[in-house]
């Protein structure tokens, strides 16, 4: 590739930090808290449900922990879903404001969380949802055991996304 294209491509690819003269840092201090909040609430939201809800969902057999599924996926999806979208948008934010990658890393990570659901969660949550024809005991079991394996996967990306902000918090804060 002919040197000059290749450094327009890059120049294109790459981001620069341009501080501006509207750049408000209360904005960015703001920001910052939010996507380091909504990573932590996600992330401690998250590992409860893997590590403490669905094992003892489980503990009194599969009809039992169907019945208790319901409500608690209705009360927690909109509230998990909402914490991942603010904090991937809040990162991409603060990473457009500071030109610090960790912040679009720990956002993507978390951020992530939303369509992986979509792509490998929806369907089985779909199936435990259903009413008008829910599955029986032993098809139950298989479904809850997926989708808790499955959830294990958002909590770790939100752990990680958690630990990337956590991370780029403390080091900023040293520099300031």
């Amino acid at each position: 590739m002919h040197p000059i294209c290749s450094g327009r491509i890059a120049a294109r690819l790459s981001f620069h930090y341009l501080p501006s003269e509207d750049y408000n840092p209360r904005m960015e201090s703001t920001l910052s808290f939010l996507t380091l909040l909504t990573s932590g609430l996600f992330a401690g939201a998250a590992l409860h449900v893997t590590a403490v809800e669905h094992p003892a969902r489980m503990s009194p057999g599969a009809s039992l922990a169907l019945q208790e599924f319901r409500p608690s996926y209705k009360r927690a999806a909109p509230l998990q879903a909402a914490l991942a979208v603010i904090c991937f948008l809040c990162s991409l934010v603060v990473w457009r404001l500071t030109g610090q990658w960790a912040w679009l890393a720990g956002g993507l990570s978390v951020g992530a969380v939303v369509p992986f659901t979509f792509a490998f969660i929806m369907k089985i949550n779909r199936l435990l949802l259903d009413a008008a024809l829910p599955p029986k005991d032993e098809e139950a079991l298989i479904l809850l055991t997926k989708c808790a394996r499955l959830h294990a996967v958002r909590t770790y990306l939100g752990l990680l996304g958690f630990a990337i902000l956590l991370a780029q918090s403390i080091q900023q804060a040293r520099l300031h």
